[in-house]
């Protein structure tokens, strides 16, 4: 009988043990956040769409389905960042970065639709700038892919950074879902 008790101690703590050191690596939370606002903190105005020619801009908020954003993980999480792809809800098209100079600014970059295709002007490291409140989370977009933070200043756009700047309120997103 005690050999049995002794085996039975020693197998749940193999499986303890076996757990913890399987389990400890870092966390990949999935986010699939569907039918979001993408509001910009600073203006008010809300990120919209137009599929039809492969537009996005900045407009008063409507709650229109051309205002509506999916946010959908697309690589693992690393340094403290959930990588997503913003997508218009429901349409397999992605916000994507065309690269320095061809936005409204020096260096900026202009910010497209295009069908997602999962490259790295097309994954946007997700951070949160402040701590959400009731529906609303304070959120920053950052593509490493043509080092530009969403930014809704003059129009949407990508402003070159090497990190989104904090206190900048035009990169600051309140997601309301």
């Amino acid at each position: 009988m005690r050999v049995r008790q002794v085996r039975a101690v020693m197998l749940a703590l193999l499986m303890v043990v076996g757990v913890t050191v399987w389990s400890s690596g870092p966390a990949n939370a999935a986010i699939y956040w569907y039918g979001i606002t993408l509001d910009d903190q600073m203006t008010g105005r809300c990120a919209t769409a137009d599929v039809s020619n492969y537009s996005v801009d900045m407009e008063d908020c409507h709650d229109r389905p051309s205002q509506k954003w999916d946010l959908v993980s697309s690589a693992p999480d690393a340094g403290g960042h959930a990588y997503v792809e913003i997508r218009p809800s429901g349409i397999n098209e992605c916000l994507t970065t065309l690269g320095a100079g061809t936005g409204p600014l020096a260096n900026s970059s202009r910010v497209v639709l295009s069908l997602c295709y999962g490259g790295p002007n097309q994954i946007w490291a997700m951070s949160t700038a402040y701590p959400p409140q009731y529906n609303q989370h304070y959120i920053q977009f950052f593509s490493f892919g043509d080092r530009v933070c969403l930014d809704g200043g003059i129009g949407l756009y990508g402003y070159r950074e090497e990190g989104c700047v904090p206190g900048n309120w035009y990169q600051l997103w309140n997601i309301m879902h």
